[in-house]
């Protein structure tokens, strides 16, 4: 890779565009230390601007930070005035015709050696680029909101981005405090195309019944590790936003059913409910409005001891807890396959992918109930549980108060393939071979770039590995299976590295 400088304080940065995305661009750089110049064509939205950065700036004064900041913000009604811009960040609304004319009219006014970047989650760099005499001077720059705190930023490498160009930005994003990530110009680059199955598959999980936004977004984080649960980030983001992504995605992929948008989200977007700006998305947020709470199961019956099947790997210490809880822990003669584990005629074992029902029917039993994929047994303190159509109430009863004796809060959720976490993690994983497959990035950077843009526990590849590529297989061939759904269907990468019992990353 070029080795290059940043580009100096000195340099002048401007930002197209002053609604969110451009208001937090345009304070990262005044933090940076850059004089910057913010045009939008609507006088209201850049006075509301210029308010909001003034405080912002001001703020950060006080804690000795930025001194300077709000005397370097310079607000522009036309756009010729960035004649003397070194870097120019286009950051209007996801609308390729309105990106492309906005940056075709500005490049007239700028020196050919300035730097164009654009602010998408998911357009084509080459399209927006068509539109310029220098589109080698164009590369995307996908900061995540809100970009002043957050540590990630995309850089993508259009197809006629100069290397000069690539390698000067990464070094400024860096010198501006940003972990920078380098991506191919493909539809969603990497974070966005590889965490759209975090919010798609729970609002999925969502229609047909599974549980409730709440509860979901309390499985994900309190067992899956993860820091914001799938429905209050779509709220945090704008289901307008995260909606407009997922249908690029869709629709520059050829209408792949595996990004195919849900009916829902379009709903919520046609009816206002846009999230936290809003007052109203998934959950409501106005004043006095009660905190969204997961449905717990009631307390069950505690067995006085279990008896184990099967290698516990992980849950091991998910056994301890449990002797620990007063359950005696009993040990079959042998340790042959995944764990199950048995209550008298109850059956208890992970999830695989298929219904519980399925397995019942499959193994000739009545009483079956699966449980969910957990980041961490021992510390887990919530896991979903799902029980086949013929489970009994006293049978359901007993395995909850099992988890509960091991002190896990238990959600009982409908009997859908993959449960939650297991669904959710293999489905991303899932992506995040198809990337690396179609080189969007190397298998290490897709782990970095999720992990910070996502805030989650592990990068997805890594997760595969965890699970090993064949059980990952697994779930998602059976996902398929249960659903007739070809959205689930396994990537070449992945199917490879099961057959030739390797790792993902």
């Amino acid at each position: 890779m070029t080795q290059a400088k940043a580009l100096p304080s000195t340099t002048i940065v401007g930002v197209l565009g002053a609604g969110t995305v451009g208001r937090s661009v345009a304070q990262t750089a005044l933090a940076a230390g850059h004089p910057v110049m913010l045009y939008d064509v609507s006088a209201e939205q850049r006075g509301a601007a210029k308010l909001a950065i003034v405080a912002a700036m001001e703020e950060l004064a006080k804690r000795g930070k930025a001194k300077d900041a709000a005397q370097r913000l310079f607000v522009i009604d036309k756009p010729d005035a960035l004649s003397k811009a070194g870097l120019v960040i286009e950051a209007v609304a996801e609308d390729l015709a309105a990106k492309r004319s906005l940056l075709a009219t500005v490049e007239p006014s700028v020196g050919p050696d300035t730097i164009f970047g654009t602010c998408t989650a998911a357009l084509s760099i080459a399209a927006i680029g068509s539109a310029l005499k220098r589109p080698e001077r164009l590369l995307g720059l996908h900061l995540f909101n809100p970009s002043p705190i957050g540590s990630l930023i995309e850089v993508v490498n259009g197809i006629a981005t100069a290397e000069e160009v690539m390698a000067v930005a990464e070094a400024t994003m860096s010198a501006w405090g940003k972990t920078p990530v380098r991506s191919a110009a493909t539809p969603g680059f990497i974070v966005s195309r590889v965490a759209l199955p975090y919010q798609t598959e729970a609002i999925r999980i969502l229609e047909d019944g599974g549980a409730d936004a709440a509860t979901i977004d309390a499985v994900l984080v309190e067992a899956g590790g993860f820091a914001t649960g799938p429905f209050a980030l779509m709220d945090k983001i704008g289901n307008d936003l995260s909606y407009g992504t997922a249908t690029t995605i869709y629709r520059a992929n050829e209408e792949d059913p595996r990004y195919r948008p849900t009916n829902l989200q379009q709903t919520l977007v046609e009816a206002g409910w846009l999230g936290k700006r809003t007052g109203r998305g998934w959950f409501d947020y106005a004043g006095g409005a009660a905190p969204p709470m997961p449905k717990d199961a009631p307390p069950g019956r505690k067995p006085t001891s279990v008896h184990v099947e099967g290698e516990p790997g992980d849950w091991e210490a998910f056994l301890a807890r449990l002797a620990r809880g007063g359950v005696e822990v009993r040990r079959k003669d042998f340790d042959i396959g995944p764990m199950r584990l048995f209550l008298d005629d109850v059956v208890i074992q992970p999830t695989d992918g298929r219904m519980a029902t399925q397995v019942a029917a499959s193994e000739e039993a009545f009483n079956v109930v699966l449980f969910d994929l957990a980041l961490d047994p021992a510390t887990t303190t919530r896991v979903a549980l799902a029980t086949a159509a013929q489970c009994s109430q006293d049978a359901q009863a007993l395995a909850v108060g099992l988890f509960q004796a091991a002190g896990l809060a238990v959600s009982l959720i409908g009997d859908l393939p993959g449960l939650i976490v297991a669904r959710t993690v293999a489905m991303m994983a899932n992506e995040a071979c198809d990337a690396v497959l179609k080189g969007v990035a190397p298998s290490e950077t897709i782990d970095n770039a999720v992990t910070l843009g996502l805030e989650s526990p592990l990068g997805p590849l890594a997760w595969g590995d965890s699970l090993g590529a064949g059980k990952l297989l697994e779930i998602l061939d059976n996902l398929r299976a249960a659903t007739g759904e070809e959205r689930y269907r396994a990537s070449l990468y992945l199917r490879r590295q099961a057959l030739a019992k390797g790792t993902l990353l």
